[in-house]
């Protein structure tokens, strides 16, 4: 039986599949602790409110299952003080990193968190204030913030001497405490919007790249083959 003709559009199309299969990403994910603020000295936070604490990471991979993310992964860490969620703090951390970090986030097979940051601090003075976004602050904003996820009180601070404590004693590092990573789409800094838990965004990675690129050359090679060039 005579076998169809592979034409330079079929080459194309079986590349473009190909590459659509090998390439679907996600968005960076996050993991979110929330808790109840005991006691306060900036007047805008108030106690006994909520609040939250999120941060966002990025490794590169597609999936959250069974994935290991370091300190240097961090992108970004949003506060989210109150009930109303009306005074937030977001530090982009790929601009200015923590200043101290101990231990990565990995998830299971499940892509349940089972091992947390055994501390995180951002105490990085001048060049955090840069990366830093303020949102419900009274006027002026503080300045020199410090945060801390090390399982001690206090969790916020400001150079002015003001603080946030936490009902349980400090931002928990333990695992069950966090919740399980889900691809994160929003922008840092943050809105005062708790992140949503969005569809994947489809990306072309760079192992999707090099099979475009090896495809389209393998069918240049065979167009001039045919023209006998």
């Amino acid at each position: 039986m005579p076998q169809a003709a592979t034409t330079p559009r079929n080459l194309l199309a079986a590349a473009a599949l190909a590459v659509a299969a090998a390439s679907a990403g996600a968005a960076p994910f996050f993991s979110t602790y929330e808790n109840e603020i005991a006691s306060s000295g900036f007047p805008e936070i108030l106690a006994p409110q909520a609040y939250s604490v999120t941060l966002v990471f990025d490794n590169g991979s597609n999936s959250a299952v069974s994935q290991t993310w370091t300190g240097a992964q961090l992108t970004c860490v949003i506060w989210r003080m109150n009930d109303a969620q009306n005074v937030v703090f977001a530090q982009n951390l790929a601009a200015a990193p923590p200043s101290g970090s101990g231990g990565p986030l990995r998830t299971n097979a499940s892509g349940q968190v089972d091992n947390f940051f055994t501390a995180l601090l951002g105490t990085g003075g001048t060049a955090s204030h840069l990366a830093s976004h303020f949102s419900g602050f009274n006027s002026p904003v503080p300045t020199l913030v410090g945060w801390y996820i090390t399982g001690a009180n206090p969790v916020f601070t400001s150079s002015d001497d003001l603080f946030v404590n936490d009902f349980g004693g400090g931002v928990s590092t333990f695992p069950g405490h966090w919740s399980n990573p889900a691809p994160f789409t929003g922008a840092c800094p943050a809105s005062a919007a708790t992140p949503a838990q969005p569809t994947a965004v489809p990306t072309l990675s760079t192992a999707g790249l090099g099979l475009m690129a090896a495809l389209v050359g393998a069918l240049g090679w065979r167009t001039r083959r045919r023209n006998g060039t």
